[in-house]
């Protein structure tokens, strides 16, 4: 199982019926041909900020297609690329989107599959306003793997992190690091992700290591703290992970913060907090499917659209609402540049930023680490 698999199969516990209206929302563009054709996460971006977007577009067609699952955008891409590679005639337009969201964990494969194409970015404004982790993420060769030097992949939106919700109702104390899992009071309390970059990348920022350490032979105590936390876990789940913290059968759900931030709005018997030390961070993306093999006749229309597109959400104040209504927070509030309402002030979804500084998105594994890494979860799991 791949990078984009391990730690990307995330969110759909809280998937429900609102991000099916978003196209709904859109209306009347739907039966167009002509305009900007988006792929994107359902409930990835609220319908008041896309109904905005519509707005200063018009008359031009807006059409939105919200899919359920990270899992399911990344197959469309195959689905684009094995059409286009088919002979005969190539796929519909209507059967293609101009931009599509992604998961950062799915794009070094989707280079290398050659599913996506090159933006160009940096004459687009805000580009400037994406602190450094977050350009340098999408800055790659092509093979997939980070280069500053590199073409830009990508346009990040919005991003979270690998985070710890709990019951305040079944703890004395609330946790604040990665150290409170192995905590006894905790053994058989805690539920996990079933993923292993996620699980070992906790572990090794306990201990004080990157969480892209690739010796990890040289870490002596990784393989005790590993057991010793799997001590701790009472379920691991890709999906369900904080069905039990819900039930109350878990004290303690380690879970992606844009998965809990719905809840933390719902459950007033939930807390949650992104560990002192840092953590994992995770993005999600704009990015072009490759160019079909027939050129378009609307290239420079849908081009300038794509810009639009990209460029709204890196406006300060767009960015401030897709973090106040959403479940994710902009990476252009991070520049220091922008007044935050009192409502995002050290708030769980916008953590301090040097708890930010702290954290690291995971980068691809070599090989031969890779197999390190299965080796030492499948021992964990085990054990």
């Amino acid at each position: 199982m791949g990078l984009g698999e391990q730690v990307m199969k995330r969110r759909s516990l809280l998937i429900g019926s609102g991000g099916l209206m978003l196209a709904a929302a859109l209306g009347g563009c739907q039966s167009q041909t002509t305009g900007l054709r988006v792929d994107l996460l359902q409930e990835s971006i609220p319908t008041a900020v896309l109904t905005d977007l519509q707005q200063q577009i018009r008359p031009t067609a807006l059409q939105v297609r919200s899919v359920r699952s990270l899992d399911a955008l990344y197959q469309a891409l195959r689905t684009y690329h094995q059409v286009e590679a088919t002979e005969g005639d190539p796929p519909k337009p209507s059967q293609r989107a101009d931009i599509l969201s992604l998961a950062d964990g799915w794009l070094t494969s989707a280079i290398r599959e050659s599913l996506i194409q090159p933006l160009t970015l940096q004459q687009v404004s805000g580009w400037d306003r994406l602190p450094e982790p977050w350009r340098k993420l999408v800055l790659r060769n092509s093979q997939g793997l980070p280069d500053t030097k590199g073409s830009i992949w990508a346009a990040p939106y919005r991003w979270g992190s690998l985070a710890i919700a709990y019951r305040k109702d079944k703890l004395k104390q609330p946790p604040t690091d990665w150290s409170d899992l192995w905590q006894p009071e905790l053994t058989g309390r805690i539920s996990l992700p079933d993923q292993a970059r996620a699980v070992l990348g906790l572990t090794l920022k306990y201990l004080g290591h990157s969480v892209n350490t690739t010796d990890l032979g040289a870490i002596a105590d990784l393989p005790d703290a590993l057991a010793a936390l799997n001590k701790q876990a009472r379920f691991y789940s890709s999906t369900t992970y904080l069905e039990p913290l819900i039930l109350g059968d878990t004290s303690v759900a380690v879970g992606w913060s844009m998965d809990i931030v719905p809840l933390l709005k719902k459950n007033p018997r939930l807390g949650a907090v992104v560990p002192q030390s840092g953590t994992i961070l995770t993005s999600d993306l704009w990015v072009l499917p490759a160019a079909p093999k027939t050129a378009s006749s609307e290239t420079t229309t849908v081009q300038s659209l794509i810009d639009t597109w990209v460029q709204y959400y890196w406006r300060p104040e767009v960015a401030t609402r897709l973090t106040l209504l959403g479940s994710g927070a902009s990476p252009v509030l991070l520049d220091g540049r922008t007044e935050l309402p009192s409502s995002l002030k050290n708030a769980f979804i916008l953590p301090d930023a040097t708890i930010v500084k702290r954290s690291e998105f995971l980068e691809p594994l070599s090989a031969s680490t890779a197999e390190t890494y299965r080796r030492l979860w499948t021992a964990m799991r085990e054990a």
